[in-house]
């Protein structure tokens, strides 16, 4: 079902930023997560930057509302191409991809946004399959930006990641000693 897009220069920017918030809090969860023993201030920054990750994850995957998430996939890319594309990137079916993406709305709804008193969530979901779908969706906006004029240079998203992922489990290695 087509929508008609009106993506301005902004949401570009901005979904630059959900995009690189949402790695990098992947990339300190894990961190965080790798110490041994850790104090309960940095357990309950792990939990926390697990929880944004997940937040900032919807917003480009979640509720696709087009009035409220003006940069969700949907409301930015054509719907077809980009989710045809998408499931390619990741070599998985539309019905895994409906599992995956339903698991990670459920942790934010339960879990991550809102307590759920009886949540159907059991476990934290993997960020692997999450990762590769916003390093898709980059890819996708930095060609949109292209048509408009907008420059969005630096590393690609992954290498961002990289970057941050290193950076954070220095500081979490020596952050314990």
């Amino acid at each position: 079902m087509a929508r008609p897009m009106i993506v301005s220069n902004a949401d570009i920017k901005f979904a630059r930023n959900t995009l690189r918030s949402f790695v990098e809090n992947v990339a300190l969860s894990r961190a965080l997560l790798s110490i041994e023993k850790p104090p309960y201030a940095l357990r309950l920054a792990q939990g926390s930057a697990f929880d944004i990750a997940a937040i900032e994850w919807c917003i480009l995957f979640g509720s696709d509302h087009a009035r409220l998430q003006h940069i969700h996939w949907k409301n930015m890319f054509d719907e077809d191409r980009f989710r045809d594309g998408l499931l390619e990137f990741l070599t998985i079916s539309k019905t895994e991809w409906k599992s995956y993406r339903q698991n990670l709305v459920n942790y934010r709804n339960e879990l991550a946004a809102h307590r759920d008193l009886d949540p159907v969530t059991g476990s934290y979901p993997s960020f692997e399959t999450g990762l590769s779908a916003a390093a898709f969706y980059n890819e996708k906006l930095v060609e949109l930006a292209n048509t408009r004029g907008v420059s969005l240079s630096g590393p690609t998203l992954m290498e961002h990641f990289e970057v941050r992922a290193a950076e954070f489990r220095e500081w979490a290695s020596s952050a314990v000693n």
